[in-house]
């Protein structure tokens, strides 16, 4: 395996794990407004 091989392989993972753990985040915080939201309903406005 050539240097120019595992390389790519390595940056593929990479964005790979970036991507999977950005849509990771942005379900939870996704999530957690929602949760929040019904809570507490118009918390921003006291």
């Amino acid at each position: 395996m050539s240097t120019l091989e595992s390389f790519y392989i390595f940056s593929s993972l990479l964005c790979l794990a970036i991507v999977f753990g950005v849509c990771e985040v942005a379900r939870a915080v996704i999530h957690q407004r929602r949760r929040a939201r019904q809570q507490n309903r118009g918390w921003r406005n006291v």
